[in-house]
């Protein structure tokens, strides 16, 4: 049924593709933000059951929203070359496999970081940042760590099965829908005007899902997920790849910023010269 739609309305091959792309990473991503639903159900409010669904229901679409954005980033790129290939009516079986392995790998980073996720707002109550990585260098205590808590290992394995059935079905997406091109042979107007519409459309779409919003306001960002007065939920909209790359850009300003680089006693007086002070100890007038 779908199907006969899509033949209807001259859909091209390559959009039905990035379209089942998306879905399923919907559902992947739902997976993740499910399990951290379950494990966390003791820090619910304490509402009526009706008010209770009404809220969880807001935050798994306030998910979306995130998931969305991740989604656009990844599936950005290889749109505009399929449509590139497309207008040109280029068939490159190589090509198009280096796209699918480009998606596929950007998702299957995308669900690790869902999946180390969930340990990490289990402990913390938060959605993952670069606060993960302050033991990156002591490779020992990571691996100490991770071997000695049976409960990662679990995470781990849920991860590598996840990830298996998505490749099953990305694969499936691919080889249905890429592998059956077709071109007309003649040059027609009215391939390359539904073709460059279509594009033009989709391209609106994932800027859009990119921005988080329609409105003039800024671009979808942390703050956008808390919607109630209920951590629990708040959290929970936040897609963890997000949070994380959020951190990581913080992170650069302020190592970009004004005291970047600066040892300890240069701070010190380039703070007394803020301040127009020239020692650090208060003056005694000023104790009590």
């Amino acid at each position: 049924m779908i199907k006969n739609f899509f033949d209807r309305i001259n859909l091209p091959a390559y959009i039905r593709f990035v379209i089942g792309t998306y879905l399923w990473g919907l559902l992947f991503f739902f997976i993740f933000r499910f399990v951290i639903f379950i494990a966390n159900l003791d820090k619910a409010p304490l509402l009526s059951t009706s008010e209770e669904f009404v809220l969880f229901v807001k935050a798994f679409i306030m998910g979306i929203r995130f998931d969305t954005v991740i989604s656009g980033y990844i599936l950005s790129v290889p749109v505009l070359i399929f449509f590139i290939l497309n207008l040109f009516k280029i068939k490159n079986t190589i090509l198009n496999r280096i796209l699918f392995y480009f998606i596929g790998i950007l998702y299957t980073t995308a669900f690790f970081i869902c999946s180390a996720n969930i340990p990490f707002f289990n402990h913390y109550f938060e959605n993952i940042t670069t606060a993960a990585f302050i033991w990156s260098d002591s490779f020992a205590f990571i691996s100490a760590m991770i071997f000695q808590e049976w409960t990662y290992w679990i995470y781990l394995i849920a991860f590598i099965l996840l990830t298996g059935v998505y490749w099953v079905i990305f694969n499936k997406i691919f080889n249905y829908q890429l592998k059956r091109i077709k071109f007309p042979n003649s040059k027609n107007k009215k391939f390359y005007l539904i073709n460059s519409g279509y594009f033009l459309l989709f391209a609106i779409i994932i800027f859009l899902g990119i921005r988080g919003r329609i409105d003039e306001k800024s671009p979808i960002r942390v703050g956008t997920a808390y919607f109630s007065e209920y951590p629990l939920p708040n959290k929970m909209g936040l897609n963890p790849v997000f949070t994380l790359l959020n951190s990581y850009i913080i992170d650069k300003k302020n190592k970009n910023g004004f005291l970047a680089g600066i040892d300890g006693k240069n701070a010190v007086k380039e703070i007394q010269k803020i301040l127009d002070r020239k020692s650090t100890r208060l003056n005694s007038s000023h104790r009590t």
